[in-house]
């Protein structure tokens, strides 16, 4: 559509001059819709697939105020769940050099059941990098499920479940950074919440924390049941036998005068 710059009128491309008040149009230029920003990695087949990989992950992870808007917008999930696999395998490898790294000199300063123990932790690793893709899309299922529950809760969920897992997905490639990324990603994540939900900060606080006391009174209290349930059922002698099998005699006694 061409927009007359004297009266503001718009008419049809093919039209030479304005009816309403007879200027030409060559000074009227044709009015066209403003380019909307989306998210680096659904662009991925124009932009190259690692560059829109890296370029995402950058500005989820240091520009999560300007980013997570952009998942509120409308995110393909898809593409979310796609950059999650890859940054969660990653690491999943990265961790598991660093591990093997310590296992190692672990081993060159052990025992010879040292050099067992590390062939046993190699196959077992190789293990969980085979299947890390199963156990990192589970638990970005069962997380991303857990805190959109609170945040429904809490009133924070504004813009629904699509919306809270793209942004739990997109907050995964801190991940990488060994033995502090998953609090950083988390603090990533909690931001992200509030940016892409357009709610106050507080409230995704709020769900992750509860969501935290929840899931460990679910895990606690049955192991507590179970300590319970055990010295009821088999007595303090039964904790004297295991004690002296693993040769902690001195304890063993004490235990036995009970």
């Amino acid at each position: 559509m061409k927009t007359c710059e004297k009266c503001g009128k718009q008419f049809p491309e093919e039209v030479l001059f304005c009816t309403h008040c007879g200027s030409s149009f060559s000074s009227i230029q044709t009015s066209a819709a403003p380019s909307v920003e989306r998210i680096p990695f659904e662009e991925r087949q124009t932009r190259g697939f690692w560059k829109s990989l890296w370029d995402t992950w950058v500005k989820a992870s240091l520009y999560p105020n300007s980013f997570f808007p952009l998942v509120g917008n409308g995110a393909d999930m898809a593409s979310a769940i796609f950059f999650a696999l890859l940054w969660g395998e990653a690491a999943i490898i990265v961790s598991s050099i660093v591990i093997f790294f310590f296992e190692l000199l672990a081993a060159a300063m052990g025992p010879g059941s040292a050099a067992a123990s590390l062939l046993s932790g190699i196959a077992a690793r190789m293990f969980l990098i085979i299947l890390g893709p199963i156990f990192v899309l589970a638990a970005l299922s069962f997380e991303s499920g857990i805190v959109h529950l609170f945040l429904m809760l809490v009133g924070g969920s504004k813009k629904g479940f699509n919306t809270t897992i793209c942004t739990w997905a997109y907050g995964y490639g801190l991940n990488i950074i060994p033995f502090v990324g998953w609090l950083l990603a988390l603090i990533v994540q909690t931001i992200g919440l509030s940016r892409a939900h357009d709610v106050p900060i507080w409230k995704p606080i709020l769900a992750i924390v509860i969501a935290f006391f929840v899931l460990c009174a679910i895990i606690i209290i049955p192991l507590i049941l179970l300590v319970v349930i055990s010295i009821h059922n088999h007595g303090l002698f039964s904790f004297a036998e295991l004690l002296k099998r693993r040769r902690f005699y001195s304890y063993a006694k004490v235990a036995e005068i009970f």
